[in-house]
């Protein structure tokens, strides 16, 4: 059993930094999730913000779990404002998802006005050309894969 007493704002965000991920669903609804192979740990982290849910795929009997915690909407939005003053890596992502969940406006079926959509579009295709950045999905150097 994980100790939450011990859990802060900066560990989680020094987590979230290797961890995690700010994305956006078809309607940009915003979704923050945190991969793990220990559920324990996600689940400590799930009872510190008191939300979120914890998704646990086993399906390779030979692999460690593949764990899930993920927040949507304004779930999302309240662990990205816990978790934006200490982040290094992922400040940007969490600021738009910040931004976006503010954007996020009536309901869904509802028209939006025009300037708003203009708003969105532009934060999510930031966020998708940040999260597109990443290291491990780097071009390859003229030297990687010559035979």
């Amino acid at each position: 059993m994980i100790d939450t007493s011990r859990i802060t704002p900066v560990w989680l965000a020094g987590f979230f930094d290797g961890e995690g991920s700010v994305t956006f669903t078809k309607d940009q609804s915003l979704q923050v999730i945190i991969a793990q192979s220990r559920e324990d740990i996600l689940l400590a982290i799930a009872d510190y913000f008191g939300c979120g849910v914890v998704k646990v795929n086993k399906r390779f009997a030979d692999r460690k779990p593949e764990c899930h915690l993920r927040w949507c909407g304004k779930n999302a939005a309240k662990v990205l404002t816990v978790l934006l003053p200490h982040l290094i890596i992922k400040r940007r992502q969490a600021e738009i998802g910040i931004r976006m969940s503010a954007l996020m406006v009536g309901t869904p079926h509802q028209s939006v006005p025009t300037e708003i959509k203009v708003e969105r579009d532009s934060l999510i295709a930031e966020n998708r050309s940040l999260n597109n950045s990443h290291w491990s999905r780097r071009p390859k150097s003229i030297t990687e894969g010559v035979n």
